[in-house]
């Protein structure tokens, strides 16, 4: 044998030895090579909080749709027999919000209201300005100063630990939206708001609010500014009449700067008329009143005031529920308060009102899709950022 035979031998020899190696053991089985002409597929994306929202509205009834944007009223103060018809209504519809109504609520009638209609996703919202306005105010709460006792406090210290132990007060009840701090700029010898306002002063309004929203953000509560755009020049009391106001620079500035500061805030945006646009029309059923909160921050939460006041009336007709809740949504507002004296069965044929006229008409059904996506991602977001 040569020599050169002998060297061919040895090296097919070794080849032999690697590849018998390679087929029993696989050493580069680990390496998850791809087999020659497979090409390498990438790995599906994992879809955002958003798109797995926008998925699940899409899929919603009309019926469903509508009770995403709805606040509905529960009054402690109606005898037994309505508020249990509207608790049980939302214990089994599961709308977006509650709104809990009632004077000196005690923590213990709270519970016992709240635990009729739980475990409802639904967020509970409540009026908690202080003084006169203060829903949670009875047994077990801390009750609060008037708005303007409190914004003319010596001691800001103590008047800010205050609203932090309200605050907590809240959370721990379950609380999930506060309609407070009231912005609007007037004096206490206001007609009709008297202590419910901070000041005249647009750096003390500011100063106060913030000072508020910091204590309730700080347990995971929705402050909710009021009354978009500014009803302190008001001679009537909405509740009563519609009125007009003309929005000054001072005015806007105090949404301006707190909004800045706090982009992901509720607004509740009022009934009342801007001589600034439509003088005759209530800011609430306007696109260009909205329009100019929701342009400049589209991270808040639009909430209307309650559409069972006459104010969102106008002079030419009187509409019914469904159809203000409608004109809102189409405005640009979110969350519809509905008024306090709805039983199970009135609730129950305003939902079937409204899903016959989104089903009806394709361009509406696409607003109150857009709605509720809008309303859901604030939510989840609103979760996310305060754990």
């Amino acid at each position: 044998m040569t020599r050169n035979s002998l060297i061919l031998i040895v090296v097919l020899s070794v080849v032999a030895i690697l590849l018998g190696y390679n087929y029993f053991y696989k050493p580069f089985a680990k390496l998850n090579l791809p087999e020659i002409g497979q090409t390498e597929v990438e790995p599906a994306a994992t879809p955002s909080p958003e798109d797995l929202i926008r998925s699940q509205v899409s899929k919603m009834s009309s019926g469903e749709l509508a009770k995403e944007l709805l606040a509905v009223a529960i009054d402690s103060d109606q005898d037994q027999t309505s508020s249990s018809s509207a608790s049980q209504w939302v214990a089994e519809a599961n709308p977006g919000f509650v709104i809990l109504f009632g004077t000196q609520i005690s923590t213990e009638s709270a519970r016992t209201v709240i635990d009729s209609w739980q475990p409802a996703e639904s967020w509970l919202m409540v009026d908690h300005e202080g003084g006169s306005v203060q829903r949670l105010s009875g047994q077990g709460f801390t009750r609060l100063d008037s708005w303007a006792e409190i914004c003319g406090s010596q001691d800001q210290t103590e008047t800010t630990a205050t609203l932090v132990q309200s605050a907590e007060e809240l959370s721990e009840l379950g609380v999930k939206i506060v309609l407070a701090p009231m912005v609007d700029l007037a004096k206490p010898s206001h007609p009709v708001f008297r202590s419910r306002v901070c000041s005249d002063q647009p750096e003390v309004v500011v100063d106060w609010a913030q000072r508020y929203i910091s204590s309730f953000r700080l347990q995971g509560i929705l402050p909710v500014l009021k009354h978009f755009p500014g009803i302190g020049q008001t001679k009537f009391d909405l509740h009563q009449q519609f009125d007009t106001v003309e929005v000054t620079e001072d005015q806007a500035g105090v949404y301006l700067k707190l909004l800045e500061r706090n982009p992901d805030l509720g607004v509740l945006v009022s009934h009342v008329g801007v001589k600034n646009q439509y003088a005759d029309w209530p800011c609430s059923l306007s696109s260009s009143c909205v329009g100019e909160l929701t342009s400049a921050f589209p991270e808040t939460l639009i909430i209307s005031d309650s559409i069972d006041m006459n104010s969102v009336q106008t002079e030419d007709e009187r509409l019914a529920d469904d159809q203000l809740a409608i004109k809102m949504w189409q405005a640009g507002t979110q969350v519809i308060i509905l008024g306090k004296n709805l039983d199970k069965e009135q609730l129950d044929k305003l939902i079937e009102d409204l899903s016959r006229e989104i089903e009806a008409d394709q361009s509406l059904a696409e607003i109150v899709q857009k709605r509720v996506e809008e309303v859901l991602i604030f939510k989840h977001n609103f979760e996310e950022n305060n754990r």
